[in-house]
């Protein structure tokens, strides 16, 4: 980490969000200086010169204003898990992600996940008729 003091504006109009996010920031970098900005009150004649402007929330004026400079909250998250691809593991029945696990050779660590998956095979096995 540098010793290199960082400017950091956040944008939005949820003040704890914007604290908790300031407070983030500042426990991972030491020197880093945050300021907390109405989205709402935002004009492009309030431009200030810093290192990154983060917005909480879609804000097209301060987009434009900022240029390259800005990162929506939503991208400096860490990554979750696709929601789509849950939504289809839901839908699945045992049979299907039975196969799904076999044929992406999915391990699991623990005796009980491997208990967990052998019945999930044998469910398969059954289900198509290979077992019996």
């Amino acid at each position: 980490m540098s010793s290199k003091k960082t400017t950091t504006l956040i944008y939005g109009d949820d003040d704890k969000a914007m604290k908790d996010l300031s407070e983030d920031i500042r426990a991972k970098d030491k020197f880093a200086h945050v300021s907390l900005r109405s989205a709402r009150l935002f004009t492009a004649d309030q431009i200030e010169p810093c290192d990154t402007v983060i917005t909480l929330g879609t804000h097209k004026k301060i987009e434009a204003a900022y240029g390259d400079k800005v990162q929506a909250f939503k991208d400096l998250e860490e990554q979750k898990p696709n929601q789509k691809q849950g939504d289809e593991f839901d839908q699945m029945t045992k049979k299907q992600l039975a196969e799904y696990l076999t044929a992406n050779k999915v391990t699991f660590e623990t005796d009980a996940n491997k208990a967990a998956l052998a019945d999930l095979a044998r469910a398969a096995k059954l289900a198509t008729g290979e077992g019996q």
